[in-house]
């Protein structure tokens, strides 16, 4: 399988909660994974798009339906983080 990206996300969304998983390819052909649980207010928000930053994400894909996504993708559109849709 073709690596495109070297690093990305996985989020799982709750009404009070995002628990995000960072999974990093290295050259070797290991990966590293970083998991951590952020609140869901914009000081969490926030604190996520730091901990994104830390780890050298600079794009996200988003998946998703309902209204839980909403703030979430606010933020990261906000920080020009989002990929562009592709169907």
């Amino acid at each position: 399988m073709q690596v495109f990206y070297l690093r990305y996300f996985c989020q799982d969304m709750h009404k009070k909660t995002i628990v995000v998983c960072v999974l990093m390819s290295e050259q070797d052909g290991t990966i590293q994974r970083f998991a951590r649980t952020f609140g869901t207010m914009a000081r969490d928000l926030l604190a996520l798009i730091d901990w994104l930053n830390v780890h050298g994400l600079m794009h996200v894909a988003m998946e998703g339906t309902g209204v839980l996504l909403r703030p979430v993708f606010n933020v990261l559109e906000e920080e020009r983080m989002l990929l562009p849709f592709c169907a």
